[in-house]
């Protein structure tokens, strides 16, 4: 049976990515994506919202564009992945928190930070670090933001 779990998320990312060590030694992008919809406002009319998503990644592809520097705040991007959930420590209390764990991203639009525009050109990684089905270019984005 087929993973149920997957979404494709389009939206704005608010951090330039990190890329951190985990404790097992793996390496790990976290990154925030913000996500913008309308909902109604109880008066029949459409209001604007945003949604503020915590996205990690452990995938080859995801961790080399972060490194060379692709994945700046202000960049538009379509990210799959699953839901996941992990335990966070707030004011000595384990907190679980929802994390899209990301599979492939799509530098749809890069992000325009004057001088940092020309550096935001980042060339794709060799095929053999795309470690999932969809490759750069090949998730699906309508077009709207």
């Amino acid at each position: 049976m087929q993973n149920l779990n997957n979404v494709c998320l389009s939206g704005t990312l608010l951090t330039d990515a990190a890329v951190v060590q985990q404790e097992d030694g793996q390496a790990e992008a976290r990154f925030k994506l913000r996500y913008n919809y309308k909902k109604p406002n109880g008066d029949g009319e459409y209001v604007k919202a945003t949604y503020d998503y915590p996205v990690m990644s452990q995938s080859k592809y995801i961790l080399t564009v972060a490194q060379r520097g692709g994945l700046k705040k202000g960049a538009k991007v379509t990210v799959e992945g699953i839901v996941g959930q992990v335990y966070t420590n707030r004011n000595g209390e384990r907190v679980p928190t929802e994390v899209v764990e990301a599979r492939s991203i799509d530098v749809v639009k890069p992000a325009k930070n004057g001088e940092d525009a020309q550096e935001q050109k980042v060339a794709a990684p060799a095929p053999e670090l795309a470690d999932n089905d969809l490759g750069p270019g090949e998730a699906i984005y309508d077009g709207e933001e």
